[in-house]
């Protein structure tokens, strides 16, 4: 899962807590092209980027 690197907010904690991998990308900002439009965004992106990366065969504990 593709996010911003926003690691004051509470889902961020969350998705640490369960996730098997994350990689933030440091050496540079991503753009994204709207969805509406197609085109890249005006302003870009103002904010850095985290991967969250969850694997399909990983079993959770019972919590029970």
């Amino acid at each position: 899962m593709l996010l911003p690197s926003d690691t004051s907010t509470a889902w961020f904690n969350e998705a640490l807590k369960t996730s098997d991998e994350v990689r933030f990308i440091t050496d540079r900002r991503l753009s994204f092209i709207s969805a509406e439009t197609g085109k890249a965004g005006k302003a870009g992106n103002s904010k850095g980027s985290v991967l969250f990366i969850w694997k399909p065969w990983r079993r959770l504990e019972d919590t029970g």
